[in-house]
């Protein structure tokens, strides 16, 4: 998409964990014209306690960039 220079933009979503039986998190890599952004771990609280939905919000500036 195309995007303006030297600009910062917020994303969001939304995740949960859903599987309380299960060991490990799931990962989820965010990325932006090749480079990871934000956190990557869905959920940040522990699964056990309900798998309520959380919203992630992370920041990208564009530097230079006129596409993401």
């Amino acid at each position: 998409m195309t995007v303006s220079p030297h600009t910062t933009y917020t994303f969001s979503f939304w995740g949960a964990e859903v599987d309380d039986h299960s060991n490990s998190l799931p990962h989820l890599q965010v990325m932006i014209n090749g480079r990871p952004v934000g956190d990557g771990t869905i959920p940040t609280n522990n699964p056990n306690t309900g798998g309520s939905w959380q919203n992630y919000t992370f920041t990208w500036n564009s530097g230079s960039s006129t596409r993401a």
